[in-house]
């Protein structure tokens, strides 16, 4: 054989090899491995479509594919359903770590001008949290063709993590560029990857496509209040402790309770008087003491009230109280209760009911 004949012959071996590789075949309605009839998720049984999708899998026919670097096949499958009772599934194995698969419509599909954004169900073969490696994950792309027969490349997934790392189904939305120069046409689906080597055959289930014009209205709010209610709960809100390794402690003084809060960032105590001024004697002490209640008073109507605790008692750390309050003829019955929650001193009361004298 001499060189010229060695040349061609290198030459016709290599083009066909890079063919057989890039090889464009048809989807198929036969699905040669079913994995059994899927059922819908339970959050999708009594949801109904918003719209009519632009775009489906229920013909794999339709569709062609091209792989690069992988075996890779279309079928009409029900392993996985969704709205109807066939999606695509697109089964692959990678034969090389960059790896491509481009899927197309017989037809492209002419987009209307005013159609700005896709929504694609897919049901990915890898899983964020575990196995197969969702580092192996191929990225997703819709082609678009613009008006001068430029194709470009959108990434379905626009934030967050990369890839098709969903082992359920799961809705992309997309916006279109406005950039992009009308008439617009659908022309595939291209799937890539550099590292997507698995030791297995992997399927990806692919459902409705849709395309139509988001219509964002303006958000409208109501008027912002002069003023707003104070946030009463059953619960106190409270603040976030700067550290976990701390104490707390009611001791009784026989005429005050002290709360302490011991912790390796402060020590501070609250003393809750039990005398002549209660109930408004609460003090806290850290490094000075503070009164925490100056000058501060319950209105009645009918006048200034005489206070009186009927009862105290000091239990897991709270302290529950009956006290009166003498006001003209009448006497006003109270609840109150003082517990330490983190460094905050929490009270409570209400009046138990009213008498006449």
């Amino acid at each position: 054989m001499n060189n010229r004949i060695k040349v061609h012959f290198l030459t016709g071996l290599f083009l066909l090899i890079y063919f057989m590789g890039n090889a464009q075949k048809a989807g198929k309605n036969h699905d040669p491995d079913p994995q059994g009839k899927g059922e819908k998720p339970y959050e999708m049984k009594d949801r109904v479509e918003e719209r009519e999708p632009a775009i489906t899998f229920k013909d794999c026919t339709k569709w062609t594919i091209e792989a690069n670097g992988c075996e890779a096949g279309l079928y009409r499958s029900d392993d996985q359903v969704l709205y109807r009772d066939y999606v695509g599934k697109l089964t692959y194995k990678s034969t090389a770590e960059k790896s491509e698969i481009v899927l197309k419509p017989k037809v492209p599909i002419t987009m209307e001008d005013s159609w700005d954004c896709i929504n694609f169900w897919n049901y990915g073969a890898h899983w964020l949290w575990g196995e197969p490696d969702s580092r192996r994950a191929f990225r997703y792309f819709a082609l678009i063709e613009d008006a001068d027969q430029k194709v470009h490349e959108i990434n379905f997934v626009q934030s967050g993590n990369q890839g098709m790392v969903h082992k359920y189904w799961f809705m992309n939305h997309i916006k279109l560029p406005e950039s992009l120069k009308r008439p617009i046409v659908f022309v595939g689906i291209k799937f890539a990857g550099r590292n997507v080597t698995d030791d297995e055959a992997l399927n990806i289930y692919l459902g409705p496509i849709y395309a139509y014009e988001e219509i964002l209205e303006p958000l409208q709010f109501d008027p912002y209040p002069e003023k707003l209610p104070f946030p009463t709960r059953k619960t106190t809100i409270l603040p976030i402790n700067i550290t976990l390794d701390f104490t707390t402690e009611a001791g009784d003084k026989n005429k005050s309770v002290e709360f302490t809060y011991s912790g390796d960032d402060t020590r501070l105590t609250y003393t809750i008087g039990l005398g002549e001024h209660f109930p408004f004697d609460i003090s806290l002490s850290h490094g000075s003491k503070l009164n925490l209640l100056n000058d501060a008073n319950f209105q009645f109507d009918e006048g200034e009230a005489q206070w009186s605790i009927d009862e105290k008692k000091l239990e897991r750390d709270t302290l529950f109280i009956r006290a009166s309050a003498k006001v003209a003829g009448n006497i006003h019955l109270f609840r109150f209760y003082y517990t330490l929650q983190l460094k905050t001193l929490v009270v409570g009361m209400d009046e138990r009911e009213k008498s006449v004298m």
